[in-house]
């Protein structure tokens, strides 16, 4: 006799609703950490214009030195300042860690179920 093909078993509706609703959140999340870095280099590159600009004032002997100096400083640390900050390496981190813990349990579980 040959027996009946079982159908495939599905996931419940609830868990695929709750992994696109993470998956959205965490695609939103990067694409607003995109949006951030996006507006940063532009304000890097902004700031670095208008050094560009200030430097080349600085060699005119008609222009406030003073102010200038106070200007090519604010600009500087501006630039200093880096384009990814020790929050977002931080989120990385935590993310990384809590799914390399998942893939450790999960091999435990497979592991465990072998053998």
């Amino acid at each position: 006799m040959e027996s009946p093909e079982q159908p495939p078993q599905k996931t419940a509706p609830s868990e695929v609703t709750e992994h696109e609703n993470n998956f959205e959140q965490a695609l939103s999340e990067v694409e607003e950490w995109l949006q951030n870095l996006r507006n940063r280099h532009q304000q890097i590159q902004t700031a670095q214009r208008q050094r560009q600009q200030l430097q080349e004032q600085w060699h005119q002997p008609q222009a406030d030195l003073e102010q200038l100096k106070e200007q090519l400083e604010i600009l500087e640390i501006e630039l200093e300042s880096r384009l990814i900050t020790w929050k977002d390496r931080r989120e990385w981190f935590w993310q990384f860690l809590r799914l390399a813990g998942l893939g450790f349990i999960l091999a435990l579980v497979l592991d465990a179920l072998q053998g």
